[in-house]
């Protein structure tokens, strides 16, 4: 059952990528992208990662999405038509490359949950065995979080910060534009 979620899933964003290319609305793609990250964070979310989901879901689908329609508003909305909209082979090369490359790297990893993968082997238990005495936390989770994986946790949370800063210059900078209209 669940595969057939994963592959729905799957199928939803690739439809999802292809409409936000094909479309001449840059709104339309800005909320189409949006949706595309929201689904990004649920099937992070399945996949036991609450951290990478809440950010994803904070800056992909809420953050960015403010950022493009900040953006689109001093843009026009609409892409204008041209008549060069052949298949470019140059790019499509690139993307096909990348794509046999990552598929190589997928086809080396151990199965999607084996017990046998150095998660499962090595950090996990690494952590479970000596957490407590390495951080002084008697929460393994917090540990965790707030030890083994300060420097991610610090990223994101810098992350978050500086879109939270970017939105606010941005609409400031849009105020002033107001103002010196009027």
């Amino acid at each position: 059952m669940i595969w057939i979620i994963n592959g729905a899933l799957l199928l939803t964003l690739i439809i999802l990528a292809l409409w936000a290319l094909k479309s001449r609305d840059l709104l339309v793609s800005a909320m189409i992208l949006s949706l595309y990250s929201f689904l990004m964070a649920i099937i992070y979310a399945q996949l036991n990662s609450p951290d990478i989901a809440l950010t994803e879901a904070a800056v992909g689908a809420g953050i960015t999405t403010v950022l493009f329609i900040l953006a689109i508003q001093k843009t026009r909305r609409t892409e204008e038509e041209t008549d060069d909209d052949q298949l470019q082979i140059g790019p499509l090369c690139v993307v096909l490359t990348i794509g046999a490359v990552l598929a190589l790297a997928v086809a080396g990893m151990p199965a999607f949950g084996s017990p046998d993968s150095p998660g499962a082997t090595v950090t996990g238990n690494l952590y479970l065995e000596e957490g407590q005495a390495t951080t002084g936390v008697a929460n393994i989770v917090t540990a965790i979080i707030a030890y083994y994986r300060s420097f991610d946790t610090l990223g994101e949370i810098t992350v978050i910060f500086a879109v939270g800063i970017a939105i606010i210059g941005l609409y400031l900078k849009k105020q002033e534009g107001v103002d010196d209209d009027e």
